[in-house]
């Protein structure tokens, strides 16, 4: 099959990695995206200028038909987009997860529906079709039902501030429902794993950081591994997790979840059919495994090594975003050689950024630069990640 191409959903930043491992396996790839001036796309060997949102499916699948390419997998790393990847599976005769799973592991009510049911614990919930006021009790979290980003989500502490957020979370959203979860408190956690011969295998387990500046909006400052819980409460997270991916119909392929520990228990918060941005890209340099070879391969239709999801070696690591102040760039320095820096292993540039650029307040969609650096504890990680960061100078006017 040297003449079929792997479908590459996206070309930004984070599917540099995608198209660099396909290469490493003698793959070719096409890389999907509506910008023809994608960074990734210079890794790949043929480029389709096609949107790969969600709800341009039918375009998307039009187009990769007129190529006249024969393909061989699709793959969807990085990016909220397991739909797409679903429909073109199955318009190919392709491997992925199927559009009903890809749908509920997506859609925020179609995927709390489904765990509730399956009797896996997440935060209490209701699903809004109108401005109407919930009957969760205050605060509770906003959220559109199928966008991602952290986009239209917030936390509602009053009457008076459930209107605005109910209409931006509406706005928001493609099918127009909205869906109101009690606030819950505890600490974050990332799950990563891969289902093979109908098993999940984790290979990356990280508490999530987050700063309290934005509230009411969340913002995450990345994370940091290993965990500081305890190997219990590691243990039963990680079962939760498992029975939530399978609840979910995933029985082969990729997952990402969120979860938080709160006094009541463990809970679910989130649940995808994907990689997320982070893990294919550092698990390599922290733990040996290689979640990202796995899923190309799973894709491809190739046999998968369960080696390649298990642990050598064990490395802490810090994951952190450089926040910037608004306004119009009159100085920029560090920026571009923040990689240089001691530790850091791991450098994703967000936005190219000059001097007279005019930067926006920061906010989920908008951090131009994070790094993960690794060290041999979880103390100095965190320590060489702030180091690193304090090197960028961003002056605004």
């Amino acid at each position: 099959m040297s003449d079929s191409y792997l479908i590459v959903l996206g070309a930004g930043p984070h599917q540099t990695p995608v198209y660099q491992t396909a290469s490493l396996l003698g793959l070719k790839t096409l890389a999907v995206d509506y910008n023809p001036k994608a960074v990734a796309i210079q890794y790949a060997d043929e480029f389709l200028c096609a949107s790969v949102n969600n709800k341009n499916k039918e375009e998307c699948i039009e187009k990769l038909k007129k190529t006249g390419f024969k393909y061989r997998g699709v793959v969807a790393s990085g990016i909220e987009v397991s739909p797409l990847a679903s429909a073109i599976a199955k318009e190919f005769n392709l491997t992925w997860v199927s559009e009903s799973v890809a749908h509920n592991t997506t859609n925020k009510c179609a995927r709390s529906t489904v765990l509730q049911n399956a009797g896996i614990p997440i935060p209490k919930f209701e699903i809004i079709n109108d401005s109407s006021f919930p009957k969760i009790n205050l605060p509770f979290v906003v959220k559109p039902s199928d966008n991602s980003g952290s986009r239209g989500v917030r936390v509602v502490d009053s009457k008076k501030d459930w209107f605005n957020a109910y209409n931006d979370a509406r706005s928001l959203s493609g099918d127009g429902k909205v869906i109101v979860e009690e606030l819950l408190y505890g600490n974050e956690i990332s799950i990563e794993g891969f289902v093979l011969n109908g098993k999940v295998i984790i290979h990356g387990f990280s508490d999530r950081n987050y700063i309290p500046d934005y509230y009411p909006y969340f913002m995450e400052d990345g994370s940091t591994s290993p965990t500081h819980l305890s190997s219990k409460v590691v243990v039963e997270a990680k079962k939760i997790f498992s029975k939530a991916v399978l609840a979910l119909g995933i029985v082969s392929g990729p997952s990402k979840g969120d979860l938080i520990v709160t006094k009541n228990g463990i809970r679910v918060l989130e649940i995808t059919s994907r990689l997320s941005p982070l893990f294919p890209m550092i698990i390599p340099h922290t733990t040996g495994a290689d979640p990202l070879q796995a899923v190309i391969r799973w894709a491809c239709g190739m046999s998968i090594p369960r080696t390649i999801l298990e642990s050598k070696f064990e490395k802490a690591w810090a994951h952190r975003y450089f926040f910037h102040k608004p306004g119009k760039i009159k100085k920029i320095s560090g920026f571009y050689n923040v990689q240089e820096q001691f530790g850091v292993k791991v450098a994703v540039f967000l936005q190219n950024l000059a001097k007279g650029d005019v930067l926006a307040p920061s906010s989920y969609i908008n951090r131009p630069l994070y790094i993960v650096t690794v060290a041999d504890n979880r103390e100095t990680a965190v320590k060489l990640a702030d180091n690193a960061l304090k090197t960028v100078k961003i002056e605004v006017e």
